[in-house]
């Protein structure tokens, strides 16, 4: 009897990031063949396009390998952008490292759980919002664990968990002045942390929102189990994980208090500078400097190797995006070289400058949010865009 041979399905599998960049700049210089040359006339003195002047010329094809030599200049041409990404980034590793956050965390869950849900619930949530809308980082999905932990002793699903501990985070991740944001102020050379207070009070209404959607849902459960989106109370049944272990249990550390207030501050007074005194970009590591000094060397007492290390780690977690940053602008130069880019331009606002400001951005939108499944990296989808 022969045996029957079964074929794995094979499932779609959205190419890495660097793939996808490189297949674009291949993709600008086929468009230089295909897509007709064309030009804005460009006022002299403020170097602005004149809107309404757009006309065709000759075409002026890049190739291959002319595209490839575009790659070390569109990297030279975003040097100060990557060079203040890396900075921020290393900084941002060196407080990480200190564990405040992972302290804080700890004590919040291991005081706060036998408040009930009406404190611990949102008290975590708007603290890990907060944390992400500043200091965004894959590695809070591991806070998840804990969220676990805590949703169990209160009798609530593991859904809890997740909203409360990766949902939270990411909200202020989608919404704060994090490094996504930075990293389109830069390339758009507009002032960074322009928008501040908008920012923050979107962030804080969507986090007030979550909170009370999510506590609504964990009063439901707690009045009938039955009610929960997991389809029965199987939940309830799990065994392990019910208290928290020494490993999660933190005592009060002034420590971590401080040093959080001042890792948030140092963000409030660059903003501040920004806007109201004209601070210039190097002002931001030198604010970063002073600030993440007194934490880790006055406060945690870090030695300067430790340090070291630690601002090589946060380096290199943003090294790939600023070489995404560079690879992006190459593009750029490839179509402007082929003289597509105005042609492009102009005939994607064609339809938009029909719907009115409201409506294209409704549909930009739109755009940005289908644009998310190819490129799922908030940080280079922000360079890959606004460079293009």
């Amino acid at each position: 009897m022969s045996e029957r041979k079964t074929k794995e399905k094979k499932h779609f599998k959205v190419p890495h990031l660097f793939a996808i960049v490189m297949i674009l700049l291949v993709a600008a210089s086929i468009l230089t063949y295909i897509v007709p040359a064309g030009v804005f006339d460009v006022d002299p003195e403020t170097g602005r396009v004149i809107g309404g002047t757009f006309h065709f010329v000759e075409r002026t094809p890049v190739n291959l390998w002319q595209t490839l030599l575009t790659m070390q200049p569109g990297m030279v041409a975003t040097a100060q952008i990557g060079m203040n990404l890396l900075y921020i980034g290393g900084m941002i590793g060196i407080f990480l490292k200190t564990g405040a956050i992972d302290d804080l965390i700890k004590y919040a869950v291991s005081r706060l759980q036998d408040k009930g849900v009406t404190i611990l619930l949102p008290s975590v949530m708007f603290l890990m919002s907060l944390l992400g809308c500043f200091a965004a980082n894959d590695t809070f999905a591991a806070f998840t664990v804990i969220g676990l932990i805590f949703a169990r002793r209160l009798k609530l699903d593991p859904i809890i968990a997740v909203m409360a501990f990766f949902g939270a985070s990411y909200i202020g991740f989608a919404t704060g002045p994090n490094m996504i944001a930075k990293t389109a102020q830069l390339i758009a050379e507009i002032p960074m942390f322009s928008g501040f207070a908008m920012r923050m009070l979107v962030w804080l209404i969507l986090t007030v929102v979550a909170i009370i959607y999510t506590m609504r849902y964990a009063k439901k459960i707690i009045a009938d189990p039955s009610r929960s989106l997991m389809g029965g109370t199987d939940w309830l049944s799990t065994e392990g994980g019910t208290d928290l272990d020494d490993s999660m249990v933190a005592e009060f550390d002034w420590r971590s208090i401080l040093s959080t207030v001042i890792f948030f501050g140092q963000y409030v007074i660059i903003a501040v500078g920004t806007v109201k005194y004209g601070w210039g970009l190097h002002y931001t590591p030198a604010v970063l400097t002073i600030t993440t000094f007194v934490i880790a060397i006055l406060i945690y007492r870090m030695k300067l190797e430790e340090m070291g290390k630690a601002f090589a780690k946060g380096v290199s977690d943003v090294a790939f995006i600023c070489v995404v940053i560079g690879l992006a602008k190459a593009i750029s130069l490839v179509l402007e070289q082929g003289q597509v880019l105005n042609t492009i331009v102009y005939y994607i606002s064609l339809p938009l400058s029909s719907m009115g400001k409201g409506l294209s951005s409704i549909m930009m939108y739109i755009f940005n949010t289908l644009f998310n499944f190819l490129i799922p990296s908030g940080s280079g989808q922000a360079a890959v865009l606004m460079l293009l």
